[in-house]
């Protein structure tokens, strides 16, 4: 209120039509998977071949695979600021050398919004039409200020809009904690989920859990064999799997895409050095919140299975010298840590293997290997030795 008591005049709220919102076709690469206009993400936990995706992704753009004619690439790295780590994974997914530019170790402090202007005039003095960026959080010094990055996240937008580069940045979520869902372990998932184009996640996937299917010449999409599948089990275990989480507003999600990983030898000045690559395998019918938890009950039974695998040994390696009372067992078991519930699902596991025996003397219990004859102890029983 006004000191005589009269109200403050409020700014008026633009005046927009709906008939005046011009109606744009999307526009981006490999079926706009990739949009313009708008930053793109691919996101997954660390070390599960995100680099290695997306330079099998920069070496289908630089072929002329991924729209009508090849592209211009580059892939700024902070996060593997050695260009030569980058040249060898492109070598193996078969880039087109002469399409791709590469950050100079010298020169990875790029920072925005600071940098804005140095990678606008970088675009477009090279013609790039495809850049990756790698990663979100080493590119933004105050990446923990949300005002920063939405502001850093519209300008790159008015960047990509203004020179048509697809901008897409590789970004990581955690693993650990109480994570509930896939939104809920990327770092500044508002942010992303508010001002990002398209976002993927990337995971590590357990195919026989879903459904994968292979895309035929003519488009038409075909179930896996299941006698292939059960045949290469073991084959497909190393798949990741690429999910849609967010498209355009108006446009449903992309059907998830299956990826093997294969490692080749590279000969360089007579010797081989083994390079990861990723290679496509068609579509799969996996969601990404089932596949997220999925990767999570994963990583849970790991660490149980770890836990109590490490009890196990502790058993054994306890028992190498002979018999010992089941007491002194746990509680030498309680000495290193092991939470008596690991320790009784260790030596109950144990025991259903054959491994150990526990047997009375009187009124108190003993535990032993259970040797198959008085000299020979089976060597999966003994200590395992570094």
């Amino acid at each position: 209120m006004k000191s005589n008591g009269q109200p403050c005049p409020r700014p008026d709220i633009k005046r927009l039509l709906a008939k005046d919102v011009p109606l744009k076709k999307p526009q981006g690469i490999w079926n706009n998977r990739f949009v313009i206009g708008r930053v793109n993400f691919i996101i997954g936990p660390g070390g599960e071949g995100k680099t290695t995706l997306a330079c099998r992704l920069i070496a289908d753009a630089t072929n002329g695979e991924m729209s009508d004619k090849p592209l211009m690439a580059a892939f700024l790295s902070q996060e593997e600021p050695n260009p030569e780590t980058l040249r060898f994974k492109l070598t193996a997914a078969d880039a087109d050398m002469d399409r791709v530019l590469l950050q100079a170790e010298d020169e990875n402090d790029l920072d925005f919004p600071r940098d804005i202007d140095k990678l606008t005039a970088y675009i477009t003095n090279n013609g790039i039409q495809l850049l990756f960026m790698d990663s979100f959080e080493t590119f933004i010094s105050k990446f923990t200020n949300g005002e920063t990055c939405v502001e850093v996240l519209k300008a790159l937008g008015r960047v990509s809009s203004n020179t048509k580069c697809v901008i897409t940045f590789i970004h990581h979520y955690k693993t650990k904690g109480n994570l509930r869902t896939f939104w809920e372990a990327i770092s500044g998932s508002d942010t992303i989920n508010r001002r990002a184009g398209v976002i993927w996640m990337f995971s590590k996937i357990e195919v026989h859990l879903f459904a994968p299917r292979t895309i035929s010449e003519t488009g038409e999409v075909d179930e896996l064999d299941e006698e292939v599948e059960e045949d290469n089990r073991d084959l497909l275990e190393s798949n990741r799997v690429l999910c849609c989480t967010k498209n355009n507003p108006g446009n449903g999600l992309f059907e998830s895409l299956l990826y093997d990983r294969e490692v080749i030898d590279i000969e360089i000045d007579g010797e081989f050095v083994p390079v990861d690559r990723a290679i496509p395998m068609g579509t799969i019918e996996a969601g990404y919140e089932a596949v997220f938890e999925a990767r999570k009950h994963r990583a849970e039974v790991d660490v149980a299975v770890s836990t109590r695998g490490r009890a196990e040994q502790l058993i054994l390696n306890f028992l190498a010298s002979g018999p010992r009372l089941s007491t002194d067992v746990a509680q030498n078991a309680q000495l290193a840590n092991v939470k008596p519930r690991t320790f009784d699902r260790a030596r109950q596991e144990l025991m259903a293997r054959g491994a150990i025996e526990r047997y009375q003397e009187g009124r108190r219990w003993w535990m032993r290997l259970n040797n198959t004859s008085p000299d020979t102890v089976p060597v999966e029983w003994l200590p395992k030795t570094e």
